[in-house]
């Protein structure tokens, strides 16, 4: 019964991103960002391979500042607290390293609220008690992630392969 709803969850997730995705791609052919960040970055990173780290990345599609730079060949580290996201990364962005964790000072286990609207979701508890009060955004769940360091993260990359 239970694997019954696990498949279910994870086919409605796919599907949501499937469509997402799609119409992404009919309404807004020149951005994948959620602001048109990447178009900005177009003009300033004109190179047609390189590497970049992604914190916070999100999904790999829809609203990725660093989906344009992995069309045109570029490759990095995916890092993102939302399971989901780190799943559809691994899947959708193979050349890419994912990683499941939060970025911080230290090695850590810390608290992360994540909301309905993934881009919500923090590890700081008076942001997290701002939403939750607000009652705009729903919570969606609290856990415990492991946090890494960036200079950690950064080391994922081989530093002797061309970029």
């Amino acid at each position: 019964m239970f694997e019954n709803i696990r498949r279910r969850a994870t086919t409605s997730i796919f599907y949501r991103f499937l469509r997402n995705f799609l119409l992404k791609m009919r309404f807004n052919k020149l951005s994948f960002s959620q602001f048109g960040e990447d178009m900005e970055l177009q003009k300033w990173l004109p190179e047609k391979s390189g590497k970049y780290i992604d914190i916070g990345s999100g999904e790999p599609i829809r609203g990725s500042n660093t989906y344009f730079l992995y069309k045109r060949g570029w490759n990095g580290i995916l890092v993102d607290g939302i399971k989901s996201n780190y799943i559809f990364n691994k899947i959708f962005r193979r050349k890419d390293i994912a990683i499941h964790a939060l970025i911080n000072e230290a090695y850590d286990n810390v608290k992360f609220w994540q909301f309905d609207a993934y881009e919500y979701s923090t590890m700081n508890a008076e942001i997290a008690k701002e939403l939750i009060e607000k009652g705009n955004i729903k919570l969606k769940k609290i856990g415990i992630l492991r946090t890494s360091p960036l200079r950690d993260v950064s080391f994922q990359m081989d530093p002797l392969s061309p970029t």
